[in-house]
């Protein structure tokens, strides 16, 4: 059993990467993948969940087009948190396999082109609007800013709307 623990995104290779889990996982064997799921970032709006550090938001189809590469096959999928995150099970045993779900999740995939990043873009322009106006805001102007909660999912929203000077405190749990 070999467990990929969010960490798919930081690898440079993964071509290099299943080249060596292949040769390691032995027929019974399994590998466990949790990552960030693209599209449903794209989808969601969830830019808490890009990480500057990351290399790779991965969708089904391309965790698929990998495996079979290298004589691996998707398991079994499951999605959680609105889907932003996967959990995948990738084997070289053939028998039990989920085709209808993975088959279903690939052909929704086929379906996300330029419009889907062009709508991601815009509705966070929106959001930086927004955003923008109220910290604008003669009632705000003098206030101190307080940040609570997880600084690691912030740190891409207060990079992205350019609020490392408005902020004054980050605090996280």
């Amino acid at each position: 059993l070999i467990l990929c623990y969010d960490f798919l995104g930081n690898i440079k290779n993964l071509n290099n990467f299943f080249s060596i889990v292949s040769k390691i996982l032995k027929y019974d064997g399994s590998i466990i993948c949790q990552h960030h799921y693209g599209p449903s970032l794209l989808k969601n709006l969830t830019l808490d969940r890009i990480y500057p550090e990351h290399l790779n938001y991965l969708s089904i189809t391309t965790l698929n087009k990998i495996s079979l590469k290298h004589n691996l096959i998707i398991q079994k999928i499951n999605f959680f948190e609105k889907k932003n995150f996967f959990n995948i099970q990738i084997s070289k045993n053939k028998k039990k396999i989920y085709k209808k779900k993975i088959k279903l999740i690939l052909k929704k995939e086929k379906k996300i082109n330029m419009y889907n990043l062009k709508y991601f873009l815009n509705e966070i322009e929106k959001i930086k609007t927004k955003l923008s106006a109220l910290l604008k805001n003669q009632v705000y102007k003098n206030h101190i800013i307080y940040g609570f909660g997880s600084s690691i999912g912030a740190l891409p929203l207060i990079l992205y709307f350019k609020l490392e000077k408005k902020i004054s405190f980050l605090l996280d749990d």
